[in-house]
């Protein structure tokens, strides 16, 4: 279960671009609802992160911009695959919406 989050706390949360709050809200809304656990979402952002650092070590340059909401949605991608949510093909217009 997501931990609650107090007024103050959201108050603090800052976003880059429309597409980071939408993707923390979908991530959120899913595990709410019972679609995935936040456990295993954690796991795929672990992952992602270490991937993302690794990646950083030999010389690949991510955009500073978006770099830790693009490991959320990556993150939130392969969980919805995994989960058999989204499947590969649906995947392209679902991420445009998003970041439109």
């Amino acid at each position: 279960m997501v931990a609650q989050m107090s007024a103050g706390d959201t108050e603090m949360m800052v976003f880059d671009a429309p597409w980071q709050a939408r993707v923390f809200a979908l991530v959120v809304m899913m595990v709410e609802d019972g679609h995935m656990s936040w456990k295993d979402f954690q796991s795929h952002l672990v992952q992602e992160t270490r991937q993302g650092e690794s990646a950083t070590d030999k010389g690949s340059l991510e955009p500073q911009e978006s770099t830790y909401y693009q490991r959320w949605l990556n993150a939130a991608e392969h969980l919805l695959q995994e989960l058999e949510l989204l499947r590969p093909d649906e995947l392209d217009g679902k991420i445009g919406s998003l970041k439109a």
